[in-house]
């Protein structure tokens, strides 16, 4: 269906050629046969070289690695109509005008249609379309699976250590990376988005954009992808795809336009993921950390707004889950991984610290904020302690670094501001069980003595019928020490140069 306008478009030529047919005579023609094989030939020629030439003004002709085989095709078929007048020459010359009035109006239609094929076969957004293709799509996965196994069998050969004597850092899927495909069609997505971006062509950035996210849905979800032994290795090439496609969108900071509607787009994606309730799938956690990593060149090219957006976009995705826990009791990690998100922000804001951005600092401590009351209120544990563990880092980090409040009209430092989201997160305790309550009082304590180096108590007390909270300052330096064997340490936390972040429970 989709090619019909080509079939609807030669009808008017064959049409022409009919009617031409049924109004010559052959015999008074026959004088112009040399003109009619000039005619013919000269109209083949222009048509194959100027469709050619439609390749070396593309800026994407780069990205065309042979010449189209349906172009070839269509320029056989055009060179031998134009000769077919010649042809018939050598047959009996009075043929020559009635073949020739009835292939020229062809060869203008091949003109028209090899015009059509350079276009398309130059065109990023066709040849994405064409990739996108199921068949397309599976082809390349069982190339790739091949590949795999081969390599596999290859590397066993080549492992020489007993598993007991392996370090852990030397497990895992890094080593079956190396694989070249041809006709891969990520390396593709890399090329037209270099392109695109170099030639700040929004419309066909976008396009590419939309369909590599397509196509990895298409790949994960395949019946190949989904087999378990070949699952997470297509999930680790998705994994380094996205890493190069962030880490090449990077590199241009002056096109901070398209940086963000590139995050704009992934996170579209993942939300939709989140609908789902696989925001904490490794392959969609993988996308997140290459998110953190591309928001901290963001901040470094002054993409505050980018950055931003990343952060934003991890408060959102672990509170759609905190909603949707009940509906994850087959996940048995979904809760637990839920807490790589506020994670991810604190990486983010370190970089803030780093670059002595207080005003980006200040959005993180705040996300850090409304995501922990949100945790807090449905008792959630995992992600309570990781936003209690940010806000406290980065607070004494931010201290360490002196990184001053950003404005002018507010007399608190940035660390008090990470204690004030603390407190925001303590004040919403009182709507839990009295268990739960005590339990929660001892790990703030911990929260607020480490942000301020030294020993703070919280007592809940009832004053006619309401909690209200009593805090109780020492005077006395905060430690805590770890041992380990024979191994022992303290951090002192008093120290504001000590910058040690230490697990929180």
């Amino acid at each position: 269906m989709k090619n019909i306008y080509k079939i609807l478009l030669l009808l008017p030529f064959i049409l022409l050629s009919t009617l031409l047919q049924s109004n010559i005579d052959d015999e008074e023609l026959k004088i112009y046969n040399s003109s009619f094989i000039s005619i013919s030939l000269a109209i083949a020629t222009f048509s194959i070289t100027f469709s050619f030439l439609q390749y070396q003004f593309s800026p994407y002709r780069t990205l065309l690695k042979s010449t189209s085989i349906r172009q070839l095709i269509f320029s056989y078929i055009t060179i031998l109509l134009a000769l077919s007048p010649l042809f018939s020459l050598f047959i009996n010359s009075k043929y020559v005008p009635t073949v020739s009035l009835f292939v020229i109006p062809i060869l203008v239609f091949m003109l028209l249609i090899l015009l059509i094929l350079s276009t398309e076969e130059s065109n990023p957004k066709y040849l994405l379309r064409r990739m996108l293709n199921n068949n397309e799509v599976t082809n390349f996965l069982k190339r790739y699976e091949i590949e795999v196994k081969d390599q596999i069998n290859h590397l066993k050969k080549l492992e020489f250590s007993k598993i007991d004597e392996t370090p852990m850092h030397d497990f895992g899927e890094s080593k079956y990376q190396t694989i070249l495909i041809r006709n891969n069609p990520f390396d593709y997505i890399n090329e037209t988005i270099e392109i695109s971006i170099k030639n700040s062509d929004i419309d066909k950035f976008d396009s590419t954009i939309d369909g590599y996210l397509v196509f990895i849905n298409k790949i994960l979800n395949h019946k190949i992808c989904l087999e378990s032994e070949f699952k997470f290795k297509i999930q680790k090439l998705v994994k380094n795809s996205f890493e190069k496609v962030a880490i090449l969108i990077s590199e241009y900071p002056n096109n901070k336009n398209l940086q963000n509607t590139f995050i704009e787009k992934v996170g579209v994606y993942l939300k939709g993921k989140a609908l789902e309730n696989k925001q904490t799938e490794e392959v969609y956690l993988n996308i997140v950390s290459s998110l953190t990593t591309f928001a901290k060149k963001m901040l470094d090219v002054d993409n505050s707004d980018g950055a931003l957006f990343i952060v934003s976009l991890n408060r959102q995705l672990a509170q759609k889950g905190i909603y949707d826990l009940s509906n994850n009791e087959e996940d048995k990690f979904f809760e637990i991984n839920l807490s790589i998100f506020p994670s991810e922000i604190k990486v983010i804001g370190q970089k803030a610290v780093e670059l002595k951005n207080s005003d980006f600092l200040y959005r993180c401590l705040e996300e850090l904020g409304y995501l922990g009351c949100t945790a807090i209120k449905n008792n959630n544990y995992h992600i309570s302690i990781q936003c209690l563990q940010s806000l406290v880092q980065l607070g004494r980090e931010a201290r360490a670094n002196n990184v001053k409040c950003f404005w002018s009209h507010c007399m608190l430092e940035t660390i008090d501001h990470a204690e004030e989201r603390i407190w925001w997160m303590l004040s919403w305790i009182n709507h839990l069980d009295l268990k739960s309550q005590q339990q929660w009082v001892e790990t703030f304590q911990t929260a607020y003595s480490r942000l301020r180096g030294f020993k703070r108590e919280i007592e809940i007390v009832n004053d006619n019928g309401k909690s209200l909270f009593r805090f109780k300052d020492i005077d006395e330096p905060y430690k805590e020490s770890f041992s380990n064997g024979e191994y022992y340490r303290t951090v002192d936390y008093s120290d504001f140069k000590e910058i040690k972040e230490f697990k929180l429970y």
